[in-house]
């Protein structure tokens, strides 16, 4: 899909500071917007919120370039904020976050994928623990999303994001046309995409499974970081796309659908690593009701499976990346 957003509103021709300015103010607003529908628990709130912070950390890095040099910000305190202190500020908030989206999409991804299996071969209480364990790590999470919300360390985010310039920005590369600086700031992300993809590489022969091979931590870490990559290009051709940037569309629609794969193969790891857990008895409920460990096991092996057609998927959308 192309991007959602309009093209900014600025001059005919913007240059690079104006664009990414337009830009951030958006994600901004949005996180802004999202903030009170979290504290109120409102449905898919806490992913929205989370994806405007990184949509913010994200760019904040890619055109780090372009945005430091004349990027003022302050904080609560009056204290000057650095793009790489504000991103490792972002990056706070979206793993707290995080924390408390996860656990909602294992849960629904588990409970899925039970509603398709045979009922005789569901055997314990199984969907009654993954429900317990995962509703109990949403409620903890939700109550650290809530005490981070209180927090003077939000508070101080907030302030430094709403601190952002109207005027434009100075330096050689903001006052640059954006189509041609954005677009310049995209293919060096899409070359770092390039590289984290040639470090996984295809699957080794005799490698049976997502879980087999010699470091399958390592290869579920090396997608992990691909898929991050891939966020990386959408959000800054998103950015670039404001300016009507060349290719910028295609290169976000692309970059979206790799991360849409990949966040498949993400959650199919998480998945196993609480089906684990709930299976050795570190989960919630205890080993006379040991029954469900063949239900885990079995859906264990089903997350793998989602795994390798996840990882067949990628690299066939990889081929037709531009």
């Amino acid at each position: 899909m192309a991007s959602s957003l309009e093209p900014a509103e600025t001059s005919s021709n913007p240059t690079s500071g104006e664009v990414l300015l337009e830009y951030l103010r958006r994600q901004v607003a949005e996180l802004q917007q999202q903030a009170p529908r979290v504290r109120d628990n409102e449905p898919d709130s806490v992913h929205q919120m989370r994806m405007s912070a990184r949509r913010l950390r994200a760019v904040l890095r890619s055109a780090r370039s372009i945005l430091e040099p004349g990027l003022a910000l302050v904080d609560g305190s009056s204290r000057n904020l650095s793009c790489s202190e504000l991103r490792a500020e972002l990056k706070w908030l979206s793993g707290v976050l995080g924390k408390a989206r996860d656990p909602e999409v294992i849960r629904d991804r588990l409970t899925a994928l039970m509603a398709e299996q045979p009922d005789a071969l569901l055997v314990g209480p199984a969907a009654e623990r993954i429900q317990q364990a995962l509703a109990a790590a949403g409620r903890e999470a939700r109550e650290e999303v809530l005490k981070a919300f209180g927090s003077d360390r939000y508070a101080r985010l907030v302030e430094a994001l709403e601190s952002l310039p109207e005027t434009p920005l100075s330096g050689d590369k903001a006052e640059r046309p954006a189509r041609k600086g954005l677009a310049k700031v995209a293919k060096k992300d899409v070359r770092r995409l390039r590289r984290k993809v040639a470090a996984v590489g295809p699957r080794k022969p005799g490698d049976a499974g997502a879980d087999s091979g010699s470091d399958p931590d390592s290869r579920n870490v090396a997608f992990h970081d691909v898929r991050k990559a891939a966020k990386r290009v959408r959000y800054i051709a998103e950015a670039a796309s404001l300016a009507k940037a060349k290719s910028a569309d295609r290169i976000e629609e692309a970059a979206h659908t790799i991360q849409k794969i990949l966040g498949q193969h993400q959650d199919s790891v998480v998945a196993r690593e609480q089906l684990l857990r709930l299976g050795t008895k570190s989960g919630l409920g205890s080993k006379s009701d040991g029954d469900s460990d063949f239900t885990f096991g079995r859906l264990h092996a089903l997350e793998e499976r989602r795994a390798d057609e996840a990882e067949k998927e990628f690299f066939k959308a990889w081929k037709g990346f531009p």
